[in-house]
């Protein structure tokens, strides 16, 4: 992707909802330039993203422990796909039958009563970066906490105090806005 020199722009990486509200301190990420291989850090912290929920709730009907199918008094608001948070833990819903939910890992100890909550944690992460010379580059991304190797990423950086500006105008203007991590 094209970039110009001494402008913040970010950096994003899907880990899929398999991995969401982790510690994002975790996260590793180091830049190459290509031209001169030097290595610097990313020293920004890594950020999840959070997506606008519906904060639609519902009420746990039994007391749950361990379980992964859990029956709530009234689902009717909670989606396949959804997170879920129920008093301090997350949970990523696989499918729900009336008012049954079933959730990839096994819960918590969460009391009859305990409210369910829809939110918006992705699995997809972000981190700012800023790089003051121009040249190629490649960008590196990991996590070894969730097993996750190096996920790389190709940056051309342009400088327009240069005569060619024109010319990098139109490289970025030409730019599609997208993350090469997702």
């Amino acid at each position: 992707m094209n970039k110009k020199i001494n402008t913040d722009f970010f950096l994003k990486v899907s880990t899929g909802k398999n991995w969401y509200n982790i510690d994002t301190t975790k996260f590793k990420g180091y830049y190459v330039n290509e031209d001169t291989g030097v290595v610097s850090s990313i020293t920004e912290p890594f950020s999840e993203i959070i997506n606008a929920a519906s904060g639609n709730t519902a009420t746990l009907s039994q007391d749950v422990e361990g379980k992964k199918k859990l029956t709530f008094n009234d689902a009717s608001g909670i989606l396949d796909g959804d997170i879920i948070k129920i008093d301090t833990s997350y949970y990523y819903v696989e499918g729900i039958v009336g008012n049954i939910i079933t959730i990839r890992s096994a819960c918590d100890l969460h009391s009859s009563g305990s409210t369910a909550t829809v939110v918006g944690n992705t699995g997809i992460y972000k981190v700012k970066l800023n790089i003051p010379t121009s040249g190629s580059y490649t960008a590196f991304i990991n996590n070894a906490s969730i097993g996750m190797q190096n996920y790389s990423c190709s940056l051309f950086l342009t400088d327009a105090s240069n005569a060619d500006i024109e010319e990098q105008i139109s490289l970025l203007a030409d730019e599609i806005t997208r993350s090469s991590f997702i």
